[in-house]
Parts: C-alpha cells; sequence; structure tokens
C-alpha cells in the first residue's frame, strides 16, 4: 500500500491551515458557514505553491441554493443578475452575481432599477479594489452593506447579497 504525504496548505484570505495532498492547480471546496457565521457558504481554493509552500488562493464564493430557498418566502420580489467587472490588477476580472429579495411584490421598472444601481455600485467598488480586497470586503459583509444602504433608499430590502463571486482570467 502506497502512503500519500499530506502537506499543510495555508488558504489565504481567512487564514485557515488544511492538510491535503499537496499539488499544483488543484482545486479545494470548504464549507465557510462557521466562519460566516451561519451563511451557507463554499469557497474554492487553487493551491499554487510559492517558497517551498503550497498556498491556497481563494477562486471562488457561493451561497448554498439551500440557504437562498430558506431566506426567500412568499409575496416578495427576487432581483438577480450576472455580470463581470473589472478589478484594479491587469488581467483579472470577476464575475459577480448578486442577490436581492425585496420586502413586497414591486414592479418591474422598480426591479430593473434596483439591479441596474446594484450593477452599477458593485462596479464602482471593484474598479479601484484587487480581488483579494473584493474577496475579504465580500466575506466580511461590508460591501453587501453598502450595496444594501443604496437600494433601501428605492425600496425596502429584505436581503442583499452576492450569491456568487468568481474569479475569470489570471488566478
Amino acid at each position: 500500500m502506497v502512503k500519500t504525504k499530506l502537506e499543510e496548505i495555508k488558504l489565504e484570505l481567512i487564514n485557515l491551515i488544511v492538510e491535503a495532498i499537496p499539488k499544483e492547480n488543484k482545486i479545494i471546496k470548504l464549507d465557510i458557514t462557521r466562519l460566516l457565521r451561519g451563511k451557507g457558504c463554499q469557497a474554492k481554493f487553487i493551491i499554487k505553491k510559492q517558497d517551498d509552500k503550497y498556498i491556497g488562493r481563494l477562486i471562488s464564493l457561493r451561497i448554498y441554493p439551500s440557504y437562498i430557498r430558506r431566506i426567500i418566502r412568499t409575496g416578495t420580489s427576487i432581483i438577480e443578475d450576472s455580470f463581470t467587472c473589472k478589478t484594479k490588477d491587469k488581467d483579472t476580472t470577476l464575475i459577480i452575481k448578486p442577490f436581492i429579495i425585496a420586502r413586497k411584490k414591486i414592479y418591474r421598472s422598480i426591479r430593473n432599477r434596483l439591479r441596474e444601481e446594484a450593477r452599477e455600485e458593485i462596479k464602482d467598488f471593484c474598479k479601484d479594489k484587487t480581488k483579494e480586497d473584493v474577496f475579504m470586503e465580500i466575506l466580511s459583509a461590508s460591501l453587501q452593506k453598502q450595496v444594501g444602504r443604496k437600494l433601501k433608499k428605492i425600496y425596502p430590502l429584505a436581503f442583499c447579497d452576492i450569491r456568487v463571486i468568481e474569479v475569470k482570467g489570471k488566478i
């Protein structure tokens, strides 16, 4: 029987060390629900070698569909969107999918306005930040709070979050 050697891999941005089989460009999926105090979320890391040590770089955050189903109530409007935005990094583009739930059923014109405002706010936020900064802001929920405050002036919201964020391009 061949024994595989496990090594410690430091995961960036969440300061966690995981033991895994070291292999470049391997993807690790990790449930980070406990780190986010109950918000069902999955993080994907890609393993890279740096100075004879393995480091996991965050490439994706996604909220579990079961968590979203638990939040949705009847008689509310759901607003979703999907777009790409550039960051301060040269080759990095982020795919962002915001998810907004209004308190009541609302007209399509108001839903479109909420969608457009959220897109503008997130793009303005991302253009002068690196991808690591954007991921940290999403993990600490400060981006969601900032977008939520802006959108609540248009219509009262029950929930405002980033459902999916992924790195597209250079990792």
